[in-house]
């Protein structure tokens, strides 16, 4: 056979792959198999921003503004914490907990954008969209009613602390 020859036969014929066997459910998986599946999915978990420390005062009042909005528009609160773009539900939510975060605690767009670990630009653009979408009454009632609560929220975090 002449090495065009086996070179004809090899194209022509697959050859056979080996297949790893799945391992069914029932069966244990080794130590290093499960903190490897665990390390995954760790990973590919989405990350989250945890509740900020006690020493600012106007991160924290954001943190619990951030809790009312997400109730109020009955979206998941990391959802709404979450650094990614997301559904539309959850975007109008971060964007009203911004403008109330400009609105309520009196914060300017570069330090909400800080609060909220996004651009001051962005801050702008939720304030201006926000701001358009009031002209419906029912946004325009719901928002009344949340700046209320974070105007309380704000009164109750960010006042100084009188020693007793």
């Amino acid at each position: 056979m002449t090495s065009t020859e086996r070179a004809v036969t090899s194209q022509s014929q697959p050859r056979p792959r080996s297949q790893p066997q799945a391992q069914s459910r029932s069966q244990p998986h080794s130590q290093s198999q499960a903190q490897s599946e665990c390390q995954f999915q760790t990973l590919s978990r989405r990350r989250r921003r945890w509740r900020p420390a006690a020493r600012s005062r106007a991160a924290y009042a954001c943190w619990l503004l951030e809790e009312a909005v997400a109730a109020a528009f009955a979206v998941p609160v990391d959802d709404v914490r979450a650094p990614s773009r997301s559904r539309a539900d959850v975007a109008l939510a971060r964007q009203c907990a911004m403008y109330l975060a400009n609105v309520a605690l009196g914060a300017n767009c570069d330090k909400v954008g800080r609060l909220f670990h996004r651009d001051r630009k962005t801050v702008s653009y939720a304030c201006r969209r926000v701001e358009l979408l009031r002209d419906d009454p029912v946004v325009d009632r719901l928002l009344d009613m949340l700046e209320e609560v974070c105007i309380d929220l704000a009164r109750a975090v960010l006042q100084p602390r009188v020693p007793q």
